[in-house]
């Protein structure tokens, strides 16, 4: 007579694991692909290589931030947050600092106050100093359309934002 105890329930358990691992591997290869794409839709190179999309705010380890998009013309915005200023900046080539082209710069109200304040601290605030650039902006197509959204916002943008604005 074969009693329960006899059966390799080991074997058993290993061969019922395999079998769903393989009637659900569709799935998961569906998943990890899915993954795969959403993680690189959040990268640089995704954001840049489609129109309108804002790159995530870079900081440097000296305090300042930074956030680039690709304007439908092939243009780029660059919007650099400084100590004492943010700076609106175009360029057809990224990768080319020669190419550069200042647009705007506004003047940032609390820049001896942010001069003692550590990078950490400066960076919540460079932070709300890029939303409301980008915001005043708007979603230009084309590098004319960006030069006259720019040049119609009043340099004193930043000089009365605060922190808790």
């Amino acid at each position: 007579m074969c009693s329960l105890a006899a059966i390799p329930w080991g074997y058993i358990a290993i061969g019922v694991f395999v079998a769903a691992l393989l009637a659900a591997s569709p799935f998961l290869v569906v998943l990890f692909r899915s993954a795969r794409a959403i993680a690189y839709t959040s990268t640089d190179d995704f954001r840049l290589s489609n129109a309108n999309m804002w790159t995530e705010p870079r900081h440097s380890p000296d305090g300042g931030s930074f956030q680039l998009m690709r304007l439908g013309d092939g243009h780029f915005v660059f919007l650099s947050v400084g100590l004492s200023t943010v700076k609106v900046f175009t360029t057809p080539d990224r990768s080319d600092a020669a190419q550069f082209r200042e647009l705007q710069e506004f003047p940032v109200a609390s820049a001896f106050e942010r001069a003692s304040q550590s990078p950490e601290q400066r960076h919540t605030e460079d932070l709300l100093f890029l939303e409301r650039v980008r915001r005043t902006i708007g979603w230009p197509e084309s590098l004319s359309d960006l030069v006259s959204s720019v040049q119609s916002i009043d340099s004193s943008l930043l000089l009365y934002a605060t922190p808790n604005a």
